[in-house]
């Protein structure tokens, strides 16, 4: 098993945006990891900070490191979708620029991709403070078949909540059959998780284990931007819909609020 994990290429994709600080810690803990990924693909959406210059000196000691620079800012749906477009490995995994993977995140999630290959991954994670200092865990849950965590997903989407956080891993094969809509400059994420689910019927499957940390701070799109994120969810539920030419999505919660 471990000769033939080690065959298997790795690539961590790292959107990112003005978040050089946060960029710095984020890529500590990929250098640590107990199985090397093959590929550090660092996609920056026009960044006006230096973090530019950050990469480009850190590029020169690590040859595993590739950084591509949007032409424009296009927004993290654009961005995430063009690190599936450039990654070279087998496996893609993903972290946000401002988290930080546990040493075994790459040896763990490979493990269990091998026995469920047919699905993207999602694990526990520390829920972090603004210092990446860890205040709890989240458990995510578990489905006993596909059918019980598609519904699952919707009633939580039509509470404009998610039941993972996207750090996610999986064959590129997959993640290349259901990219990430690059008209969504805001909550890719959930319109990624429902058409994958709903409209591709990608399996998911849960890691056990708290594999990453995952910082809560104030400079969040959610928190900074709370109700652009229910308006963007407002126009996926309709485009999902549209999609399964169904009426399955809806506004639970903030329905008779005017936005």
């Amino acid at each position: 098993m471990e000769g033939s994990i080690k065959k298997m290429s790795i690539t961590i994709v790292i959107p990112t945006y003005n978040s050089v600080d946060y960029l710095k810690t984020c890529l500590k803990s990929i250098f640590k990891q107990t199985l090397k990924p093959d590929e550090i693909l660092i996609i920056d959406d026009c960044s006006t900070d230096n973090t530019w210059e950050y990469l480009e000196d850190l590029a020169k000691n690590h040859s595993e490191i590739k950084i591509h620079t949007n032409k424009e800012n296009m927004g993290i749906g654009y961005t995430r979708g063009k690190g599936i477009d450039l990654a070279r490995s087998e496996y893609i995994g993903f972290i946000s620029a401002d988290d930080g993977l546990e040493r075994k995140f790459c040896e763990v999630m490979l493990k269990y991709n091998i026995k469920y290959s047919d699905s993207l991954l999602y694990s526990d994670y520390f829920r972090c403070n603004e210092e990446l200092i860890p205040t709890g865990i989240y458990r995510a849950p578990s489905f006993r078949d596909q059918e019980e965590l598609e519904k699952y997903c919707i009633v939580e989407a039509r509470k404009h909540n998610m039941f993972i956080c996207y750090n996610l891993f999986g064959p590129s094969k997959i993640w290349k059959k259901c990219n990430f809509n690059p008209n969504k400059r805001m909550v890719e994420d959930l319109e990624h998780l429902l058409r994958a689910l709903v409209v591709h019927h990608i399996k998911f499957t849960h890691v056990p284990f708290p594999l990453f940390k995952y910082r809560i701070h104030k400079k969040s799109t959610t928190s900074q931007k709370y109700w652009d994120c229910i308006k963007e969810n407002r126009k996926t539920f309709k485009e999902i819909n549209t999609l399964v030419n169904k009426r399955i999505l809806w506004d639970q919660i903030f329905k008779g609020k005017k936005l």
